[in-house]
């Protein structure tokens, strides 16, 4: 993480040069019986703005249900462990080394859409120091069971008072913590339920936490406190800056230079980090809003990506490009290339003369046979005009194989398995899953009507378009 053309301070420094110090490799072993055979896959957020994931490594996990996975960081992170309908977090330091004895998962016998991912439960015998897991672990019980147990006094009262007693007892449980990313981690927490609790304290909460603080992008628990404080401020809660001043500057002028200054007129948002930041989390909430120009909001992320001094943020500002471009009308369908049920390999610039409509399934859905039914029907009155594509997600080519024949269907059918990478790229979470794209390759509806909505308009109203 590298600051350029900043004046380092001494603190900046101190924490600069601390992560430079801690930099190292990472080695994740484990055992997960059930798994045999399985890709799993290490990931992590890119950044807690936009949250897109980016792939630390993935291995075949072994005949013997053992894996090995292997990164190098430069500070403490969380990690993500995946694999098909399961996942996990890990807390990882910088040079150490983790053995995971997870219990056994159904991979074979699950049958279900992949938002509905169960927790990978896994013991960590011999976590090396400073035991940030087990640490957060402790916290987490205990935050659970005050909130639980105060919940009445604390949401319904507003009653701080019952704070006290609980700091108390992780003042205690800190005394000795030699992770500064759990201290942090707790710290955070903290302010974001006293927040919650009382907003009218805005200017302490700020000047105690995000004024002349570190920015820890990498911990969850200041970047969650840092979104709270910040959901909607420049929108409603900012005294200093307008809606109209924000719809100037983005609609009119566009200009990223141009924004930045218009929020420096907020006393909150002096510092120049801060405020960048501040900017980066509430860009998502301009381009829902349609009050504000979208091309104008992508334009003031490359801009940004172009000139801000701020390594970080210009790889969060291009995250944020790739998450509200993508997918979306006018933008390419990520390309793939795959094995088709009649032996060829196929990619999607094969197709390229008609629109395609792009559907993802399993044998397995009944709502996805209920759909391929109605699409039998309009392939036989579309077929010859639009590229019907259906990429199968089942575990077994022969399963799918049969199913076309018996069902009689001569449209194009691809076979994607379990594949991550697919099935990421077009975030697909639950089937069936239907996509218009243009004879170009670009997106047409995302999602797309289904077989049993008005798809059938649409091809209409796109066949006859192109005739005229």
């Amino acid at each position: 993480m590298i600051f350029r053309n900043m004046r380092l301070t001494p603190l900046f420094l101190f924490f600069f040069l601390s992560s430079q110090l801690l930099a190292g490799p990472v080695e994740i072993k484990g055992v997960l019986p059930g798994a045999e055979n399985c890709e799993i896959r290490l990931l992590k957020f890119a950044d807690r703005i936009s949250f897109r994931t980016e792939m630390l490594d993935r291995v075949i996990i072994s005949d013997s249900a053992t894996f090995s996975l292997n990164c190098d960081i430069d500070q403490t992170i969380m990690v993500i462990i995946d694999i098909d309908y399961y996942s996990a977090i890990l807390y990882v330091v910088p040079g150490a080394e983790y053995f995971l004895e997870c219990e056994p998962v159904d991979i074979a016998g699950q049958y279900r859409p992949y938002y509905k991912k169960d927790r990978i439960i896994y013991k960590l015998p011999d976590e090396p120091e400073p035991f940030v897991n087990k640490q957060i672990d402790t916290f987490e019980n205990r935050y659970a069971d005050f909130v639980e147990k105060e919940m009445s006094g604390l949401y319904h009262k507003r009653n701080l008072s019952f704070l006290t007693e609980f700091e108390s007892e992780l003042d205690v449980l800190l005394e000795n913590e030699k992770s500064e990313f759990v201290k942090s981690f707790i710290r955070y927490r903290m302010a974001d339920l006293k927040f919650i609790l009382a907003p009218a304290k805005r200017i302490q909460f700020f000047k105690e936490y995000i004024d002349k603080q570190p920015v820890l992008y990498e911990n969850p628990e200041y970047m969650a406190f840092f979104s709270s404080f910040f959901d909607n401020y420049l929108l409603q809660d900012s005294k200093f800056v307008s809606r109209r001043d924000l719809q100037f500057t983005i609609n009119n002028l566009g200009n990223y230079a141009a924004l930045v200054d218009t929020l420096g007129k907020d006393t909150l948002l002096r510092n120049e980090v801060v405020r960048e930041l501040v900017l980066l989390h509430t860009i998502k909430q301009f381009y829902l809003d349609q009050s504000f120009n979208q091309s104008n909001l992508i334009s003031i992320l490359d801009q940004m990506i172009d000139r801000t001094k701020f390594e970080i943020h210009r790889k969060i500002a291009a995250n944020l490009r790739k998450e509200l471009t993508t997918l979306t009308p006018g933008s390419y369908a990520p390309y793939f290339e795959l094995p088709s049920l009649d032996g060829d390999t196929l990619s999607i610039t094969d197709f390229r003369d008609k629109p395609i409509y792009l559907s993802f399934f399993t044998t397995w859905s009944y709502a996805c046979l209920a759909e391929f039914e109605l699409m039998d029907s309009l392939y036989h009155q579309f077929g010859s005009q639009i590229d019907f594509i259906t990429i199968s997600l089942d575990k077994s080519t022969e399963v799918v194989d049969r199913f076309r024949n018996e069902k009689h269907y001569e449209w194009t059918f691809l076979f994607n398995g379990s594949g991550y990478d697919l099935i990421h790229d077009y975030r697909i979470k639950t089937f069936p899953f239907f996509i218009f794209l243009a004879p170009d390759g670009r997106i047409a509806d995302y999602p797309a009507y289904k077989p049993s909505e008005i798809i059938a308009d649409r091809f209409r109203a796109v066949l006859k378009n192109k005739e005229q």
